[in-house]
């Protein structure tokens, strides 16, 4: 363990780690665990990487993840927080932990369903290098109703690939194109090649994905490998209108930054 930093750090797992799970988590408690077991069941060739940073989580969560690193210190780097600091915060620790060769997003209240989902996403990068990216469907289980909406791209886009990386910045701007993070694997190379931003969003993925489409190409698997939960409350979704205007504000304030950052022009 390394302290005297921001966080602690638990950290015996091998460095040459070909996937780098990068795993968000929050007052997951009761989520945490189905999203860890659903990392170890991955059937792969090479070493896997599983780094969850914890953003002080007090509902019982970082004593089920202390546990999980006490079994598997050679697969789980372990980030936890000194206080609360909030998911942008907690975000840079986790991508400033991660040695993989290529990186995968799983927060901690969704879980995988295909074993073989690193696998094949990782294989199709290996032998494709002019894609980057590569992304699936989902199901979506609302927690409150404890229903499933299946196939959640089935009404989508998704499926067309953008024949340009102007088309392809285009459609995430306006949300005909989406992402859901969970089914994500992209090449961790990239991520210094990005411009930084002046300034932080509420929503972390989607200017990851705008800076992303400037320089590598998108590849979308028409398969579900994931679930993602829908919660009663998170960042887009929320019973507070103030909340929910806050957040629909910083989507417009993207937009119109993403917008001047790589001078695209709205066509009429």
């Amino acid at each position: 363990m390394i302290i005297g930093m921001d966080y602690k750090l638990y950290n015996f797992t091998d460095s040459n780690s070909i996937v780098s799970i990068a795993m968000l988590t929050y007052n997951h408690r009761d989520y945490i665990e189905e999203a860890i077991d659903s990392v170890l069941a991955q059937i792969t060739n090479f070493p896997i990487q599983l780094v969850i940073a914890d953003d002080f989580s007090l509902d019982g969560t970082r004593e089920i993840v202390l546990k999980y690193q006490e079994q598997y210190p050679d697969k789980i780097k372990l980030i936890l927080q000194n206080k609360n600091v909030g998911a942008s915060r907690n975000n840079i620790s986790l991508f400033e932990n991660l040695e993989g060769k290529y990186v995968a997003a799983l927060e901690g209240d969704d879980y995988w369903t295909d074993p073989y989902k690193l696998q094949k996403q990782v294989d199709f990068l290996e032998n494709n290098e002019e894609y980057g990216l590569v992304h699936a469907d989902i199901n979506s289980y609302n927690q409150s109703s404890q229903k499933f909406t299946y196939n959640a791209n089935k009404n989508q886009s998704n499926t067309r690939e953008a024949s340009t990386k102007e088309e392809l910045f285009s459609r995430l701007l306006e949300g005909d194109y989406l992402i859901r993070t969970a089914t994500v694997v992209f090449r961790n190379s990239l991520l210094q090649a990005i411009p930084p931003n002046k300034i932080e969003f509420l929503m972390g993925d989607t200017p990851l994905w705008l800076d992303l489409s400037q320089i590598t190409k998108f590849k979308y698997f028409d398969e579900v490998n994931t679930v993602y939960r829908v919660l009663p409350e998170s960042a887009s979704k929320s019973v507070d209108q103030k909340k929910l205007a806050r957040f629909r504000l910083s989507i417009i304030e993207m937009q119109i930054y993403y917008l001047k950052k790589y001078n695209y022009v709205i066509k009429e």
